[in-house]
């Protein structure tokens, strides 16, 4: 695969050291799919709940999906106790991760889930639209680690990020 990195205005300054404030990954996995995984990003906080990396997102999966990506994956950062909200933020772009995966990734949180309302959710989507979910979420999720969003088209990941963009004026 290949890493691809840059610098905008609107995305925090790298530390000292780094060269570029935002880092993508480009390559197959093992199943012969092309994906992207992004690797870091942080939008400055007062520009975050604003359309900027919307635009930026909706561009780059239309890109990838036009060009025979199967996904695109990340490591959501987060929980209730950091300033990190990607746990949160990242699901309204239409990421999603199996409760399978956290079982392997996190049993911490896969017991929460399993004790929650939310017991026979598949995915965090599932336990976010359901009623009184996304506040559930909000106060109880931590980081995903497979946090993945389907190219494919009509998918769940799409219909969610088509949505967010129509709040925003966007699309």
């Amino acid at each position: 695969g290949i890493r691809v990195q840059g610098t905008h205005p609107l995305i925090l300054s790298p530390g000292p050291g780094e060269m570029s404030n935002w880092s993508n990954f480009i390559g197959i996995d093992k199943d012969g799919e092309k994906f992207i995984r992004i690797e870091n990003v942080v939008v400055r906080r007062e520009e975050r709940g604003k359309s900027f990396f919307l635009k930026v997102f909706l561009k780059q999966a239309e890109y990838a999906r036009d060009n025979e990506f199967r996904y695109i994956c990340l490591h959501a950062a987060g929980n209730p106790t950091t300033e990190y909200t990607g746990y949160r933020s990242w699901l309204s772009y239409g990421f999603d991760e199996s409760v399978w995966d956290i079982k392997e990734d996190n049993p911490t949180l896969y017991d929460k889930i399993e004790q929650s309302p939310f017991f026979d959710a598949e995915s965090i989507l599932d336990i976010c639209v359901a009623d009184g979910g996304r506040e559930w979420w909000k106060n109880n999720g931590d980081e995903l680690h497979r946090a993945k969003f389907d190219l494919t088209t009509g998918s769940r990941s799409w219909d969610i990020l088509m949505a967010r963009a129509k709040v925003f004026g966007i699309v």
